[in-house]
């Protein structure tokens, strides 16, 4: 069934393939639902085979549509949230190693060659865009699986971690850059290389911005502290990413304060915790020495979430906080000196001392 629905939707509109193509995962959800688990444990393999093969829809789909757009995402999420139901409601059937198994099917699926994005770059368009089409769909299936299997899941996720972070900064801006201009100045010159090469752009983004909750759902969850590789790596990645104009700023805010706030909480040691978050925030707050005024905001109202997220235990980063508050007081913009003013009334509600009237004088 699934290969003729295949079939049908190579030489049907995107709205057509889709529908047929979520009747199908209806089925396949019943059933799960349905089905006892001796008998869902039995076929797992075969339920994880046709929940890829609906997963490929993007990718068919896209070869096919000469300009993809908002309505083609709109069309293919729906059917990916389908699918990732029903990998979600198998998941929550299977006992652990059961679990391993299906999961392991999944990362294999969704590394293809095994290349890394970076790796890509210079490859084909269409090699890049298969890998993204991949990641795209395994991003939001670790969101979903975070969120409602997260006791089940979570030991799995530190061996993402590379993969994910490399989706959060991507191809860079200059390469990305390049690559719609080779695209603009190719032989033929058609208009559909130039409008794929800008559909790459927003794949990129939908990748980064769902690896970005993944990992806000990650630091939700962690019941354990992470390694210092771990730290470092993820703390230089979301630096990065801070200075990303494509990305969600709100995503990114909310994604530091969670990384901060859990890197202080679970630390083994008090004394641990406490260096972690204090170098989280004087990495965050070199960031403000800019002429972007818009970046300079993204920076304080991350410290302002870190502050809100700790509370009282954001008190011994106060003096660091309050020299990057004397910088941003009179900013010229007015939305980042609004922004510094809020900040600047929640760390004296913390400390019960006037910061604001100090820093006036």
């Amino acid at each position: 069934a699934m290969g003729l629905y295949f079939r049908r939707a190579r030489g049907s509109t995107a709205e057509s393939a889709v529908a047929q193509m979520e009747r199908l995962l209806n089925c396949l959800n019943f059933f799960i639902e349905a089905a006892d688990k001796p008998k869902i444990r039995k076929h797992r393999f075969d339920v994880v085979l046709m929940i890829l093969r609906s997963a490929e829809l993007r990718r068919r789909l896209r070869l096919k549509t000469e300009t993809p757009t908002e309505l083609f995402e709109g069309f293919i999420g729906r059917t990916e949230r389908m699918a990732i139901t029903c990998f979600v409601s198998l998941a929550m059937k299977l006992r652990e190693l059961e679990f391993r198994d299906i999961f392991d099917k999944l990362l294999e699926w969704s590394e293809g060659s095994g290349r890394s994005l970076r790796d890509e770059v210079g490859k084909e368009m269409s090699s890049t865009q298969k890998y993204l089409d991949r990641s795209i769909v395994l991003q939001k299936c670790l969101c979903e699986l975070l969120e409602r299997v997260q006791v089940l899941f979570a030991p799995f996720v530190t061996r993402l971690l590379d993969r994910t972070l490399e989706l959060l900064v991507g191809i860079p801006e200059d390469q990305l850059a390049k690559m719609s201009t080779d695209s603009q100045n190719s032989r033929n010159r058609k208009r559909k290389s130039v409008d794929k090469s800008n559909h790459l752009t927003t794949q990129l983004k939908t990748a980064a911005e769902s690896s970005l909750r993944m990992l806000g759902f990650y630091f939700t969850f962690a019941e354990d502290t992470v390694s210092d590789r771990v730290f470092d790596k993820t703390l230089e990645t979301l630096l990065e990413v801070l200075a990303l104009p494509r990305m969600n700023g709100e995503v990114v805010k909310s994604t530091i304060a969670s990384f901060a706030s859990r890197s202080f909480k679970n630390a083994k040691e008090e004394s641990e915790g406490s260096r972690r978050l204090s170098t989280v925030n004087r990495l965050v707050i070199l960031k403000v020495r800019t002429n972007n005024s818009s970046l300079r905001l993204q920076v304080t109202e991350c410290i302002l979430a870190i502050a809100q997220s700790l509370g009282e235990a954001y008190l011994p980063c106060l003096p660091e906080a309050m020299n990057f508050l004397a910088d941003l007081i009179d900013d010229e913009d007015l939305e980042v000196e609004a922004k510094a003013r809020e900040l600047g009334q929640l760390l004296e509600e913390l400390s019960g001392e006037p910061i604001l009237a100090q820093l006036k004088e």
